[in-house]
């Protein structure tokens, strides 16, 4: 926002570098000395490089892909380099501006050229270009210094008029542009704060995103982890213990688990089309389930299919072909015909794998058995898609994969910035008073000079302009102002304008006792800001029609009606403006730092989920790479290695069912249990426990390991709690007792 306060100053000065090259004309012109034109590229070249500066700044910035950590590192380094040469081209350009303010209060170096023979006078060079310092100011200042800097600077201003002008038009007129360079500022000012209220914002998202992605991330690693064992590991090792013999079949397992172990961590490449996933997927089912299984297609669109889908499609088929070789026969049932079919079109991608075998009841077997729940359903949900099971007993089973394309929606990008709402601030009410009493000073000073015909239609119009600024200053529900009122607010600009120039009591120039035009403006100004812009446009053109209609019936000079125009013209101009790019630029910029914050968020995620599962990869493959090499080897199957199959089979199925006493003695005293033929469940509940305090964890890994040590028959069931059950913490069930723990780590 800070470079787009530095475009506008760039932009102002451009727009206000014809008055400021006919000030200077002037200045030459009366005074006969040619160095006056220096002044020129000082007071614009400085504000057009500083803009310019700004504005690659903000297209570099603007067409970022990726968010911070995507940026190539070179751009980065461009953006600090434009923002350097604006910053230091603008300190500079205030400080010749302020210091030749100065001089001028203080040595009579600007010539006295207002009363020159033109149709209309000349601007005062300093004064006019009070207009851009406010956007100077605003960009490099603090809050607190820059209104400063402008409320200090309006006396050397006054001071810097030629001694034969007088006082009055010299305060008349440095007010008018105070009231002018005071609304500017608060607006950008405003702008300014937004905008930082929206980079924290943004921030607070940004963190929380992340967050949210690494803790998704975690859950979905642990479902991948639990797959992969369940998938690959537990269905080689729940085998070993009852083969006879080594068959064949049972050795192509253990290779297959050991290479799949070394690639399990990363994701593997996965088919990007229907096409390919049909050839994967024929690859994957032929060598679970060989030539018996029966596969058809049907794609009539290939569609783009995201990696993580295709992978959960085929991975979740395959359980399903497992569980049916697993379950679907029985000793009162002849063969089993198992088909498998994949259908792609237009609505998405389905894989159905059915069997004609004993069937059994969904309802009562989705939450017990992994292979359903978790191999198949959470699976094909993690990935975007959905899992249908269709079975009951005798009837066969039909398991449904499907997966469908987002939907392309068309979303418009929207602004969170608001200026709706800045009126209704203590700082702007403040502002638009001391305007008001600006105005009001002005409109003493010319009443005093005796400028009107009568008195009753300038105060008429001052209260009209006054009760028209309350209205844009009133609070309202979601700060939106009501379009009649906006209406009524444009109406009273242009007749305040009418009521007051009505009554000028002279030829000529009107000079400021037409203040009402600038005041007017500024209401209009008011209506850009409240976001009215139809109205805040109506109101300008009937404030240039009354300008217009009082020049032709005064017989005044018809250039007139331009020059007191085409000044209100500008500045609505550049504030519509300026509103309109801010705007778009903040809908923009937050766009792409949400995009930004996606991509970070996802990159996190997924380095977390690395990270996890290369972990627990290096845990299972440490702890069953010997046996699965024996076995792939060839080696004979001994009793000790049944023993060790079955032994890590249920420690496996323990970390996954009781995540918390992974790692702990509670391990150890479990598998000691076992090996003395006691039935060990361990249930974890509440997941990690990491909300447990030290002293409790203890406790339950002190309890449990006792129970499991001393137990010398039967069956030993131990469940951490679900953590809304209180006041229980920990469950302890054998055969001759029943213990519960409180959260304390005290039994109940």
């Amino acid at each position: 926002m800070h470079r787009l306060i530095a475009v506008f100053a760039a932009i102002a000065t451009t727009v206000m570098s014809g008055f400021t090259t006919a000030s200077i004309r002037a200045m030459v012109q009366v005074s006969g000395q040619w160095a006056f034109w220096l002044l020129l590229p000082a007071l614009v070249l400085p504000a057009l490089v500083a803009g310019i500066a700004a504005a690659i700044g903000i297209l570099r910035f603007m067409r970022r892909k990726d968010g911070d950590e995507g940026m190539a590192p070179e751009r980065p380094r461009r953006i600090e380099a434009a923002d350097r040469i604006w910053r230091r081209t603008l300190l500079i350009h205030l400080t010749f501006y302020t210091t030749f303010v100065v001089l001028t209060a203080l040595l009579p170096i600007i010539p006295f050229y207002n009363q020159i023979q033109n149709p209309v006078p000349v601007p005062n060079l300093l004064v006019n270009y009070y207009f851009v310092i406010a956007a100077v100011v605003t960009a490099v200042l603090s809050p607190r210094v820059r209104f400063l800097y402008i409320v200090l600077l309006a006396p050397f201003l006054i001071a810097g008029y030629p001694a034969q002008d007088g006082l009055r038009l010299p305060v008349e007129e440095v007010m008018s542009y105070t009231a002018f360079a005071l609304a500017d500022m608060g607006l950008l000012t405003w702008l300014l704060r937004q905008a930082q209220a929206l980079d924290e914002a943004d921030a607070r998202r940004r963190a929380l995103l992340i967050r949210l992605r690494i803790d998704a991330s975690r859950t979905r690693a642990r479902r991948r982890t639990d797959n992969f064992i369940h998938d690959h590991i537990l269905s080689v090792l729940k085998v070993i213990p009852t083969e006879s013999t080594e068959t064949a079949q049972l050795r192509a397992g253990a290779r297959e688990a050991l290479a799949d172990l070394s690639t399990a961590a990363a994701e593997p490449d996965a088919p990007a089309r229907p096409s390919e996933l049909l050839t994967a997927l024929t690859r994957r089912l032929r060598a679970i389930g060989g030539d018996d299984v029966v596969i058809c297609d049907s794609i009539t669109q290939d569609l783009d299919l995201p990696p993580e889908a295709a992978r959960a499609l085929i991975d979740a088929a395959a359980e399903a072909l497992r569980n049916s070789l697993a379950h679907a026969a029985g000793p009162d049932r002849g063969p089993v015909t198992r088909t498998a079919s994949l259908r792609s079109d237009a609505d998405g991608v389905t894989i159905t794998v059915s069997d004609d075998g004993r069937g059994f009841d969904p309802e009562h077997t989705g939450t017990i058995r992994h292979g359903v729940s978790g191999s198949i359903i959470a699976r094909m949900r993690d990935a975007g898609g959905e899992a249908r099971i269709d079975s009951s007993p005798g009837a066969g089973t039909t398991v449904t994969l499907s997966w469908s394309a987002p939907t392309a929606t068309t979303t418009t990008g929207t602004s969170p910035l608001s200026l709706a709402s800045c009126l209704e601030t203590p700082e702007a009410q403040t502002i638009v008073v001391c305007i008001f009493i600006l105005y009001v000073l002005i409109t003493l000073l010319e009443v005093r000079a005796g400028s009107y015909r009568h008195l009753a239609p300038v105060i008429a119009g001052l209260l009209a302009i006054g009760l028209s600024a309350l209205a844009l200053l009133k609070r309202r529900p979601s700060y939106s102002l009501p379009a009649r009122t906006a209406a009524l607010v444009a109406a009273a600009a242009g007749g305040a304008d009418a009521l007051i120039i009505f009554q000028i009591d002279f030829a000529g120039w009107p000079s400021y006792t037409s203040w009402c035009i600038g005041a007017s403006s500024v209401l209009c100004c008011g209506l850009i800001v409240r976001e009215r812009p139809r109205q805040a446009w109506a109101g300008l053109l009937l404030i240039i029609t009354v300008i217009g209609v009082w020049t032709l019936a005064t017989g005044r000079n018809p250039i007139t009606i331009f020059a007191l125009g085409s000044g209100q013209f500008s500045t609505l101009l550049i504030w519509h403006s300026t509103a309109r790019i801010s705007i778009a630029i903040t809908a923009r910029t937050a766009a792409s730092e949400a995009a930004g914050a996606e991509i970070i968020a996802r990159r996190r995620a997924h380095q977390e989920s690395e990270a996890l599962m290369r972990q627990a990869m290096t845990s299972v493959r440490r702890r069953v790479g010997p046996l699965l090499t024996a076995i792939a080897e060839g080696a004979p199957i001994t009793a000790g290695m049944r023993t060790r199959a079955r032994m890590l089979e249920v420690e496996l199925r323990d970390e996954r069912r009781a995540p918390f006493f992974t790692d702990t003695r509670v391990i150890e005293s479990a598998r000691a249990a076992r090996t003395r033929g006691i039935d060990v469940i361990l249930l974890d509940d509440r997941g990690t426990g990491d909300d447990l305090t030290h002293e409790a964890q203890k406790a339950v890994i002190d309890r449990a390991s006792q129970a499991l040590d001393d137990a010398q028959a039967g069956q030993v069931v131990i469940r951490l709690l679900p953590p809304h059950q209180r006041p229980g913490l920990l469950s302890i069930v054998t055969d001759d007792d029943i213990l519960t723990l409180d959260e304390t780590g005290e039994l109940v």
